[in-house]
């Protein structure tokens, strides 16, 4: 009876979580049509994208509580080291130093815009890999760790749920061939944050991962730099550093690939499967 509760107060506050994140999306909008004409600061805008990234991480978190799927919430950073350490190379890879040096990408030495842009990074890290790596990735397993490769499955799947997402992305006028990319490299992302995440069976190396990559890769379109995000010498270090890492992680990951049934202990039977299984048992004898 307790347990039946206590899922219902979860459930309670992931519900809330939806209610202030639809909230914190209505608000600016009115504020942006009343008050700035159409065209909000920059600083305000990304100060309530991080708002609603932070309410759906409630969400998500609450949702994993009453489900049962908290196994990867706790911080570890025993293991996994070389896989988050390819990661970071990507995240670094994914950084315009190149542009910045040229002089075609000129940031903004506005402090206190960083410290909400940082913010604002943090958040979409804390959001994406707990709904899709903490949630979406073991609700998936569930169906699919009986098949052969069923974690192979449970990856590509939770990865292209994490980039079809991101078309949403078209209704806040996003343009096409833009979107298009972006569902392409979040899926490379989801992936690899997937991989870090069996790697080291917690959510704080994905996050901290995908964290640094969004910190170089917004910067251009968060409005916190002008100019181009890629140039002649950035897109071929990211496309060399991307194979060399894609590699060793699909290598390293189907050698492990087991591994991620024993985070969520899907390698026993349920008391439902047991169930099941005996009563076939029973019937053959009858």
């Amino acid at each position: 009876m307790e347990a039946k509760k206590r899922k219902k107060i979860l459930l309670g506050i992931s519900l809330l979580g939806c209610v202030i994140t639809l909230a914190l999306a209505i608000i600016p909008e009115i504020v942006k049509a009343t008050i700035y004409q159409g065209f909000a600061p920059v600083i305000f805008t990304l100060a309530f994208g991080a708002g609603q990234r932070l309410s759906l991480t409630l969400t998500a978190v609450c949702l994993m509580f009453a489900l049962g799927l908290t196994q990867t919430i706790k911080p570890r950073i025993k293991g996994g080291v070389l896989i988050t350490l390819a990661g970071f190379v990507i995240a670094l890879a994914n950084f315009p130093i190149a542009n910045i040096v040229e002089g075609s990408l000129v940031i903004s030495d506005d402090v206190g815009l960083w410290s909400v842009y940082i913010t604002y990074c943090l958040a979409v890290a804390l959001f994406e890999e707990t709904a899709f790596r903490g949630l979406v990735f073991p609700i998936l397993l569930g169906y699919t760790k009986k098949k052969k490769h069923g974690v192979f499955l449970a990856v590509i799947l939770s990865s292209g749920i994490f980039a079809l997402v991101h078309l949403l992305n078209l209704l806040t006028g996003a343009s096409v061939p833009s979107t298009i990319m972006q569902v392409g490299y979040t899926f490379l992302i989801g992936g690899m944050c997937n991989v870090i995440l069996i790697a080291t069976k917690s959510l704080l190396m994905p996050v901290l991962t995908h964290f640094a990559f969004d910190i170089g890769g917004l910067l251009s379109g968060s409005g916190i730099a002008l100019g181009k995000q890629w140039n002649a010498v950035s897109v071929p270090i990211m496309a060399v550093a991307g194979v060399i890492v894609a590699v060793y992680m699909i290598v390293w990951f189907f050698k492990h690939e087991k591994d991620a049934l024993l985070i969520y202990n899907f390698t026993k039977d349920t008391p439902r499967e047991k169930e099941v299984e005996n009563d076939s048992i029973k019937a053959v004898e009858n």
